[in-house]
């Protein structure tokens, strides 16, 4: 590689560090990985780097396959780079409910992991915590509660905290539906989505799984708005904020998010920056970027 060559790649690669951790301008991060990678072809970090931003824009298919590029490698040197494709492959094949898959791939991200100075690498942890899940939904309770023992809280604390949610509290059979309806629903398989989720309001307009009510809602009104029915979406989000459900905690702030997304698909501006306004009080650097990027666009 000559000089100029060597400082163009370099400045490239701040540049994408900048989009993708800071701005949170994925396509752009996306763009400048990909030309990295070409030009660097065995550089793992570039392409690991490219994958997470197609699945930050929502294209699944597309990193899968550039996780699979790294997992052809087969290279023990490149452990940490081959635990880290295994762990977003799963994430992938969970969101696509392919949960076989998606086990087999988490299973071998936490393999060989050893402790440092007393912690393990984020991935072990949030693994061990993915893997229970799956295990779940493959109906296998027993091995998913003997991952979520191992999450330590000083390796992760938000993992440590959701696995022993799950510990205490069980899928039963509306959560795990609920499971496949937002799969359906982020992967754009938006009829397969409105058919379980027609299915489990059965349920809620029985009285039954109220606990899930408010992600109910908030998956039901998605799936309205993805689908272009945005009237019929912004009444379900507002019976979601009447409900007033404190968990998880991130469902109010995202619905007022929606709603405004839903109101300026309306053209109705100042609607749309009210809810924004109120989505803004949730203290996540990257989804308020999203929004201030959303009221840039009113």
């Amino acid at each position: 590689m000559n000089k100029g060559t060597f400082v163009k790649s370099e400045a490239q690669f701040f540049l994408a560090m900048t989009y993708m951790y800071f701005e949170y301008d994925y396509l752009r991060a996306r763009n400048l990985w990909a030309e990295l990678a070409k030009g660097h072809p065995d550089n793992m970090f570039f392409i690991l780097s490219q994958a997470r931003c197609e699945m930050y824009m929502n294209n699944y298919l597309k990193a899968l396959r550039l996780y699979k590029k790294v997992l052809e490698k087969k290279d023990d040197r490149l452990k940490f780079a081959l635990n880290r494709a295994h762990y977003f492959a799963g994430e992938i094949y969970f969101k696509m409910n392919n949960f076989h898959q998606a086990a087999y791939h988490y299973e071998q991200a936490v393999k060989n992991i050893p402790p440092k100075n007393g912690r393990r690498h984020w991935i072990y942890a949030s693994g061990k915590l993915h893997l229970g899940k799956t295990y779940e939904m493959l109906g296998s309770r027993e091995k998913a509660v003997r991952c979520y023992k191992q999450v330590s809280e000083k390796d992760h604390s938000f993992a440590f905290k959701e696995a022993q949610e799950r510990l205490k509290k069980p899928l039963n059979e509306f959560a795990k539906q609920l499971v496949f309806a937002r799969n359906y629903q982020e992967t754009l398989k938006l009829d397969s989505a409105l058919i379980v989720l027609t299915r489990l309001k059965r349920d809620i307009d029985n009285g039954k799984n109220t606990d899930k009510k408010g992600e109910f809602l908030y998956q039901l009104g998605l799936v309205y708005l993805k689908k272009g029915q945005v009237e019929e979406s912004i009444d379900l989000f507002k019976e979601l904020l009447a409900e007033n459900p404190q968990n998880p905690e991130w469902l109010l702030p995202r619905t007022h998010y929606q709603i405004g997304n839903a109101y300026r698909k309306l053209g109705q501006k100042e609607a749309a920056r009210a809810y924004y306004d109120r989505a803004m009080e949730e203290d996540n650097p990257r989804f308020k970027i999203q929004i201030k990027r959303a009221l840039d666009q009113l």
